[in-house]
Order: C-alpha cells, then sequence, then structure tokens
C-alpha cells in the first residue's frame, strides 16, 4: 500500500525534522526565543540520531535510506531554517537573499559529497565542515544578540552564513566528535536551550 515504513530506527531523525518544523512556526509567529529552542533541539536529534539506528537490525537498504534521510534533514534543520531564522531577525534585504543562496547551494553541495563518499570515508575525520555546525553557531549568535544588539547580531550571523559556506565545500580535515565531544556537545546545547529562554 506504501511505498516504505516509517522505521523506528529512524524516529530520531523524524525528531530532526519536527523540530526544524516547529521552529519555523515560532518564526511565523515572531516568537524567536522557541524558533531558536527548536533549532538547538534540532541540532541535538541530528547528533544521536545515528547512534540510535545502530541500536536496531537493519538491512542494508534501510541503512542506505537512513543515510539519505538523515542528509534531507540536515538540508532541512541546517541549510533553509537558518535562512527562515536570519529573515526572521529582520535580514530581508537584497544582498541577504545572494547570502542565503550562496550558503544553501555550499551546503546541499556539500552534503551530495557527503552522501556518494559517506560509506567510502571510514576515517576518524570529515572533509569540510558538517553543516550540523551551524545550529551551534547561529545559536551562540542570537545568544550574543541579547546583549551586543540586534544591528551587531545580524552582521555577525550574515558573516556567519558566508564564512560557514566555504568551510562547507573547503578541502580540510575536521576531526569526527567522540565521546567526550558528545557530552561537551550535549551540555552546550542544554545551557543555549536555558541561555535563550532566560536572557
Amino acid at each position: 500500500m506504501f511505498i516504505t515504513k516509517l522505521k523506528i530506527a529512524n524516529a530520531i531523525t523524524y525528531l530532526a525534522i519536527i523540530s526544524a518544523v516547529m521552529s519555523m512556526m515560532f518564526v511565523y509567529k515572531s516568537d524567536m526565543k522557541m524558533a531558536f529552542v527548536f533549532f538547538v533541539l534540532s541540532g541535538v536529534c541530528d547528533m544521536f540520531d545515528g547512534t540510535f539506528a545502530k541500536l536496531f537490525k537493519r538491512s542494508d537498504k534501510e541503512k542506505e535510506m537512513g543515510i539519505q534521510l538523515d542528509s534531507l534533514a540536515d538540508v532541512i534543520s541546517f541549510l533553509i531554517l537558518p535562512v527562515v531564522l536570519g529573515m526572521g531577525m529582520g535580514n530581508n534585504e537584497f544582498y541577504d537573499i545572494i547570502i542565503y543562496i550562496f550558503y544553501v547551494i555550499m551546503g546541499i553541495t556539500r552534503l551530495s559529497f557527503f552522501n556518494i563518499f559517506a560509506n567510502d570515508n571510514k576515517s576518524n575525520y570529515y572533509l569540510g565542515i558538517a553543516v550540523t555546525y551551524a545550529c551551534l553557531i547561529f545559536s551562540i549568535i542570537y545568544i550574543l544578540g541579547q546583549f551586543v544588539g540586534r544591528d551587531i547580531a545580524n552582521m555577525m550571523y550574515k558573516m556567519a552564513m558566508v564564512i560557514l559556506g566555504v568551510l562547507f565545500v573547503v578541502n580540510i580535515k575536521v576531526q569526527k566528535p567522540n565521546k567526550l565531544l558528545y557530552i561537551m556537545y550535549s551540555i552546550i546545547a542544554l545551557i543555549a536551550i536555558i541561555l535563550i529562554i532566560l536572557v
């Protein structure tokens, strides 16, 4: 009846997508605090979806589908959503649109490369920075904006988009997160959510 079944192994990836859509809804409602809270939650889900999926027995086809699903979730959470958040912060000028286009194209190019070579790269590093880091960087900028002012935060946001766009595709080796880094990222995410809500 259906082309495929929703797999429990992909549940955390689906939660990441749900969080990203919730974030967009809050941007529409002009509630940027909750928009960034769900943005961070989407990033947390992305950190652990692969680990969660490995708890289940999957066929090679199901593993491949998980990789593709994760990549599509990344497009929504870390490429499209940051654009929506940027617009919600007031970055709506013509040159902002050019930055958004550049950022998304570079991110999709990076993800396309990853999809092709994901199974070939068994090393402990990535080539180019992972798009997931966008969640951490943009959230920190939003928090800083509560102290340095909206205009400076918006400028930092746009500069970060350009820099990240380049780093997505530049041929540099970036260490893959280990268990310690996962713990650190989780703590940072919790602190970020608390700061977003309180400041």
